[in-house]
């Protein structure tokens, strides 16, 4: 349905829902914009779907400052890459225990991830949009101490 589409093109390196699955056709009408004006397609994305109202206003300027200077073509590509890779097959292999640090805005879909991987599991931050550890250091940072010390107190 929608609600997955979009939580997918909201963040794209986690694992929000693996068994989510975009058309080809649905990528190519996401990247449109982004290939005939990715400066303006990228800053309405960032701006409309990456933080949260209470995000820093400074910190927003600096990421779409950031993504604007980027190389329009590597970035689309990455995208493209990304909406259509599958990763239901490698969580399959991976036997070690996964945490995911996600905002509340992106939780993953726990039940269907851990149809490829049971182990899958997550930790959220409230109050923060896409860019986590940019918002709230401290906070990420503790959060995930406390992943890593989890890991390390089962002898992973």
């Amino acid at each position: 349905g929608d609600r997955g589409r979009g939580r997918r093109r909201l963040d794209l390196l986690d694992l929000l829902d693996v068994e989510e699955e975009m058309k080809p056709e649905e990528v190519a009408a996401y990247l449109k914009p982004f290939r005939s004006d990715f400066k303006a397609a990228a800053e309405k994305f960032i701006r409309d779907y990456m933080f949260v109202p209470s995000s820093d206003p400074a910190l927003i300027e600096r990421v779409v400052t950031q993504v604007k200077a980027g190389q329009p073509e590597m970035s689309v590509a990455a995208l493209e890459a990304a909406w259509k890779y599958d990763a239901r097959a490698g969580l399959r292999e991976i036997k070690a225990p996964i945490t995911a640090i996600n905002a509340e805005k992106f939780p993953p879909n726990l039940e269907g991830n851990r149809r490829y991987a049971p182990q899958f599991d997550a930790a959220i931050m409230k109050g923060v949009g896409h860019y986590l550890m940019l918002e709230d250091p401290a906070r990420f940072t503790e959060l995930l101490l406390g992943v890593v010390n989890d890991m390390s107190a089962r002898k992973v």
